[in-house]
């Protein structure tokens, strides 16, 4: 018998206690400890594979093509990103760039041309819920928690001077 089929309301994978599918979700930074860490906090989410890209695609900028959910990139990955689109307001797949917080100002050219982004040293446990939200394409700026909220808020307040 199906378990897709008939009235039980379940689906085959819930049932048999595996795993739904797994997304894949690109990586493009090339600082190996936060990729480790983005790493771990996705693999938790339990439903997210990554892909790390090759320096070479990194300094490139020619991010390779696949089934990706999301992209998640560095600042630096982004501006060579930036360089090799044409079309700069135009991607397959949601891009969400991951910061530490006293990198916003000088990286506000970068993050206009993303879809999210997240604060490594404030909100990285966050990442799996940006993803859901960005492949809907809502550009949002996290909450920030805690400690030295202040300085961070003041930050983020400056980013309404972004150009449209």
């Amino acid at each position: 018998m199906d378990l897709n089929e008939g009235g039980f309301g379940m689906r085959r994978e819930a049932a048999l206690g595996m795993p739904a599918e797994r997304s894949l979700i690109g990586l493009a930074i090339e600082d190996e400890d936060i990729a480790s860490s983005v790493k771990t906090v996705l693999n938790n989410a339990e439903k997210y594979d990554t892909r790390q890209f090759s320096d070479a695609e990194i300094q490139s900028g020619a991010w390779p093509s696949g089934n990706f959910k999301s992209i998640v990139a560095s600042s630096l990955a982004i501006r060579n990103y930036r360089k090799n689109v044409r079309n700069k307001f135009f991607r397959r797949r949601p891009i969400i760039v991951i910061l530490n917080s006293d990198e916003i100002l000088d990286n506000r050219d970068n993050i206009i041309y993303s879809d999210s982004f997240v604060l490594f040293d404030y909100n990285i446990s966050r990442l799996p819920n940006l993803i859901t939200i960005c492949r809907h394409r809502l550009a949002i700026m996290p909450a920030v928690d805690g400690h030295g909220s202040t300085r961070i808020n003041r930050k983020i307040s400056m980013l309404n001077n972004l150009p449209d």
